[in-house]
Formats: structure tokens, C-alpha cells, sequence
């Protein structure tokens, strides 16, 4: 009923290889306190964390840079405060914002170059266990 639409943008070095191996796409893995609804406190700020996986099992390098925004009209985009955290993951807190449905979008690079931009439209309910908030 949430997310109601993700958009992903890949960014990769090319050049030649001498492996036939797939390029390795990036993802994020957001680790984010809410409730069974999706929904977070109206009244406080959601601090969350976030990591970097690489598909096909490979292990993903760290993150050099990551940068969120957040908005509640999938226009308005407001940056989220994101620091280096514990274990290769990153600490991201959005605002308290009353009663809203919450979209994000991260931009997550990582120490090789390669980089990740997803959008998230509707990613959370602020203050309603309802989706039609």
C-alpha cells in the first residue's frame, strides 16, 4: 500500500575488462523504526540507518557519500541530515513533520565511484496508521 512508486538511477564506471563478469548494481538497505502501519511519530524526528548491498552477492565497498532529502508533496525535496555511523552504515534523521505521507530520496556513492539515486514516493506514514492519510 506504501511506496507507492520507486525510481532507481544507476551510475557506473565503463571501460574495457578482461572478466566477463556482471557489472555490479548497487542497493540500499534502509533499516527504518516504524510501526506495523509503516508509520512514524508525528512528533519526533525519524533517525534511521542506512547501508549499501551489492546484487548477485557480492560485497558492496563502503559508502563514501550519502545524501537524503525528504518531502511530503513528491516535489518540495528538504535534505535530511546523514553521518557516518557504525558497520559501514549511515545515520539519516528527517524532521518531525505532523501528518503526512513521507517520500525519500537517497544518493548514495560509493569508494569505487559507482552510485545510486532512488526515490521513494510514499516510503512512510508521519503520524496516521491509515493508509489514505
Amino acid at each position: 500500500m506504501l511506496g507507492t512508486r520507486v525510481t532507481s538511477e544507476w551510475r557506473l564506471r565503463s571501460g574495457h575488462e578482461k572478466s566477463a563478469a556482471p557489472a555490479r548494481l548497487l542497493d540500499l538497505d534502509y533499516r527504518l523504526p516504524l510501526t506495523g502501519e509503516n508509520a512514524a511519530d508525528p512528533g519526533k524526528p525519524l533517525d534511521y540507518t542506512v547501508g549499501l548491498t551489492a546484487q548477485r552477492d557480492r560485497k558492496a565497498p563502503p559508502i563514501a557519500s550519502l545524501k537524503v532529502w525528504y518531502a511530503t508533496d513528491g516535489t518540495g525535496w528538504k535534505p535530511a541530515g546523514a553521518a557516518r555511523g557504525a558497520d559501514g552504515r549511515w545515520q539519516v534523521s528527517v524532521p518531525a513533520l505532523g501528518t503526512a505521507k513521507v517520500d525519500l530520496r537517497s544518493t548514495v556513492t560509493d569508494s569505487t565511484g559507482a552510485s545510486l539515486t532512488e526515490t521513494l514516493i510514499d516510503a512512510y506514514n508521519s503520524g496516521c496508521a491509515d493508509i489514505r492519510c
